[in-house]
């Protein structure tokens, strides 16, 4: 019995391995079909595309010119988010620092520095931020003054996959969910933020390269 139900339970967790594994639909809009199960909210590639040539990847740098914020779960007299050049310049570096990190393992492709044949082009852009509390800043913030959130807030953003060399575009994902861990509170500061940013940007880049290896 002990062995039947170890085996049942082997069976079980092959099934729904299966299950999750990423699929594509039949439906086929504007030349492109939806994939299931990829790991985001929307993830969509073109129809007959063949991915077993791919076995490179590059990613452009993060696009942020068109990010809004948005304040409403923030009180009224706290609003004090103003996204500075600097920002821009430190959330750009940190996901860079995080592509590089996470192909410094074995994933299922390799990492290029800049476009090549039989290799896909990664353009992310972050859309909307919304966070759950004020800038943590040294001008914004006193030295005192302690708050606490679940997750430091919802982020909107958008990529691009297109063949390295002729730009043709490929597939198209969008993820919006909130970021850190929103089963309890922590305390929201600048340096934990960023902290929590690097794995939500983790989770995007290994979320894609098991995406797009299961559809090869």
């Amino acid at each position: 019995m002990k062995y039947l139900i170890i085996a049942l339970m082997s069976c079980l967790a092959v099934l729904s391995a299966c299950s999750n594994k990423p699929s594509i639909s039949g439906n086929v809009e504007n030349g492109m079909q939806r994939v299931k199960h990829a790991g985001f909210g929307e993830f969509y590639i073109k129809s007959g595309i063949e991915l077993n040539k791919y076995s490179a990847i590059s990613y452009a740098p993060l696009k942020m010119e068109n990010l809004k914020i948005d304040q409403k779960r923030v009180n009224v007299e706290d609003r004090n988010w103003d996204l500075t050049q600097e920002d821009i310049a430190s959330v750009s570096q940190i996901f860079a620092e995080r592509v590089v990190g996470f192909y410094q393992s074995s994933r299922n492709f390799k990492l290029l520095s800049e476009p090549a044949p039989n290799a896909l082009t990664v353009s992310f852009e972050l859309l909307e931020f919304v966070p759950t509390a004020s800038k943590d800043s040294s001008v914004s913030r006193t030295e005192r003054s302690s708050i606490f959130t679940k997750g430091i807030g919802r982020l909107h953003a958008t990529a691009k996959i297109s063949d390295a060399v002729t730009g043709e575009l490929l597939a198209t994902l969008e993820d919006d969910r909130d970021v850190g861990n929103l089963q309890k509170l922590e305390e929201n500061k600048r340096v934990r933020n960023e902290r929590k940013l690097r794995l939500h940007f983790d989770a995007w880049l290994s979320r894609l390269d098991e995406a797009l290896a299961g559809l090869k």
